[in-house]
C-alpha cells in the first residue's frame, strides 16, 4: 500500500515514504498536483496518510486545521490515521502547561482522562456493507476494575459480534473463559477458571448457544447436569463456590 508520510523530509526518518505535510497550505509541492493519490489510483492500490493533523494551542486554530486537513484528503480518497488521540507527557502531545511545547504545538485530540472535556473516547461505527468496528482512544484495560467500564467494554464487544461472543459473566469476578463452539453452534466446550485467591461465591453464565442442559466437569468431584435458563441469545446458568484457581468446564450439547 502506498503510504504519506508527514513532515520530517529526511529519507531515514521517513522509511521512504512521500512527505505531504499534512496538506497545510502552501506548505507542500502535492498542493495542487495530486500526484500521489493518481498515481494510487493509476496502479490500484489504496492510500493512507499516516500521522496526520498539525497541532495547534488553541483550540479553534486546532478545529480549522483537522477540518481542512481531513478534507483535503477526503476530497483526494486518500485514507488517514491521526498522530495522536490522546493527552500524553510526550512530546507537543500536551497544552502547555504540562511541558515544552515545539513546532507542531499540541498534537492531542482527547486532552486528558480525568479533569477536562475529552471528547468521544470510544467511537461505534457500522459501515454499509454491515461491517462494525469499535475504537478506543485509550488504554481500557487499565479501567477494568471499574464496573461501568467494565460492562461498558462487555456491550461494545457484545455490539461488534451481534450477540455472538459464546461467553459473558455477569459478576465483577476473576472468572477467566475459553471457550470452543463447533460451526452449526450446536455443540461446545467452555473452560472457566478462576484466577483469583478468592473464593468465588456464584457467578452468573450466558451461554450463546440453543442448548437447555449441559455437563458440569471439576477437578475430584463427580460429573452433574446443569439446567439452563432459555435467553433471547441462548441461555444461562449459574456457578457456585468455585475455589482459588478452580477449574470448571462445562459441555454443551452432545459433547
Amino acid at each position: 500500500m502506498p503510504v504519506l508520510f508527514n513532515r520530517w523530509h529526511d529519507a531515514i526518518l521517513d522509511y521512504g515514504g512521500i512527505c505531504i505535510d499534512h496538506f497545510l497550505p502552501n506548505a507542500s509541492w502535492v498542493q495542487g498536483k495530486d500526484q500521489p493519490a493518481a498515481f494510487a489510483s493509476s496502479v490500484g492500490k489504496p492510500l493512507i496518510a499516516t500521522e496526520t493533523c498539525w497541532g495547534a494551542t488553541e483550540d479553534t486554530k486546532r478545529v480549522e486545521i483537522i477540518n481542512y486537513t481531513l478534507g483535503q484528503l477526503k476530497k483526494r480518497g486518500i485514507g488517514w490515521l491521526v498522530y495522536l488521540l490522546h493527552h500524553s507527557l510526550i512530546a507537543d502531545a500536551h497544552r502547555a502547561e504540562f511541558g515544552p511545547l515545539s513546532a507542531p504545538g499540541n498534537l492531542a485530540f482527547i486532552e486528558d482522562y480525568f479533569y477536562r472535556p475529552q471528547g468521544p473516547g470510544m467511537t461505534a461505527f457500522e459501515n454499509e456493507l454491515g461491517g462494525r468496528v469499535v475504537v478506543m482512544g485509550y488504554a481500557p484495560w487499565i479501567f477494568l476494575h471499574s464496573v461501568g467500564k467494565r460492562l461498558q467494554l462487555q456491550n461494545a464487544a457484545d455490539w461488534i459480534s451481534r450477540n455472538r461472543m459464546p461467553v459473558r459473566v455477569d459478576e465483577i469476578v476473576p472468572l477467566v473463559s475459553v471457550a470452543r463452539v463447533s460451526a452449526d453452534c450446536q455443540r461446545g466446550a467452555v473452560m472457566l477458571l478462576n484466577a483469583g485467591m478468592d473464593f468465588i461465591p456464584e457467578a452468573t453464565v450466558h451461554i450463546r448457544l440453543p442448548v437447555l442442559q449441559a455437563r458440569l466437569l471439576a477437578i475430584g468431584r463427580d460429573k452433574r447436569t446443569l439446567d439452563i435458563q432459555p435467553e433471547a441469545t441462548g441461555g444461562c446458568f449459574m456457578l457456585r463456590e468455585i475455589e482459588p484457581w478452580g477449574l470448571r468446564i462445562v459441555l454443551l450439547g452432545g459433547v
